[in-house]
């Protein structure tokens, strides 16, 4: 028997709620070269598996009305304990307006909103984690980004909650779920100005950043941070897909 592994404290995971599926997967699969599979929500609905090739990549469903927030891509972390992941949360100032749900096959979760409104879902699945690939391919995600109202704050709690070490990497902060960069996790940096609450952003890489950002404009969709230049690391844009769910291109350097 096999044994089942876990990558805990780790992004294992994306899924956009969207409030027009047919259009989400008409700009994601042209802009990535998405393909998409579908499979039978147990309450009804399609749930669609996004795939590069024979990579799963990421997942796709219709917003349920009773959301109140826009159409949004949602990121997944990888916890030992969901309840207690959530009751950490909530003991640092953080909200879960749900409580923890089994999904059948697939695993438990529980949404996780932080003090300032950053929203993550704390994830343990059945089946183990996918192993982590060591350089994404264009088309997959590699990387999130926390815009911070305080960063001092956010360090202390997702340090608590999911057992994170904050650290500095040419002076911005880094989460990582051990030492050195191939145990880095995420960034932060703080939020606009004009953005009401703190927010997270998954990355996708692309092949040419300039290229993608075009693309997205041609099929609909609209760009929020023209580019921005990490040294040594790669060329980012920031964009929104037609129905307003932000996600980010990356163009590694490397």
């Amino acid at each position: 028997m096999s044994e089942t592994i876990y990558t805990h404290g780790r992004f294992v995971w994306r899924e956009l709620l969207t409030t027009d599926v047919e259009a989400a997967k008409g700009f994601y699969g042209e802009l990535f070269g998405w393909a998409f599979n579908g499979m039978d929500m147990p309450n009804g609905g399609t749930y669609w598996i996004a795939q590069v090739g024979d990579s799963r990549v990421g997942g796709l469903m219709k917003k349920p009305d009773e959301v109140p927030a826009p159409s949004h891509w949602a990121a997944y972390v990888s916890v030992d304990d969901v309840d207690a992941a959530v009751a950490r949360a909530k003991a640092l100032g953080g909200q879960s307006p749900m409580p923890p749900m089994d999904y059948p096959g697939v695993g438990r979760m529980g949404v996780i909103i932080d003090p300032k409104g950053a929203v993550s879902w704390a994830f343990k699945s059945t089946q183990g984690d996918t192993p982590m690939t060591e350089r994404p391919k264009p088309g997959e995600f590699c990387w999130e980004s926390l815009g911070a109202k305080d960063i001092d704050q956010a360090k202390a709690f997702y340090t608590e909650v999911y057992g994170w070490k904050a650290s500095d990497f040419n002076g911005m902060t880094v989460f990582g779920v051990g030492e050195g960069m191939e145990n880095q996790v995420a960034d932060v940096m703080p939020a606009p100005p004009e953005s009401p609450v703190s927010h997270w952003v998954s990355h996708v890489v692309v092949e040419d950043v300039a290229a993608a950002r075009a693309k997205v404009q041609r099929l609909g969709g609209s760009v929020m941070v023209e580019l921005i230049e990490v040294p040594n690391i790669g060329l980012i844009s920031i964009v929104q897909d037609p129905q307003g769910a932000g996600i980010s291109l990356f163009q590694p350097q490397m």
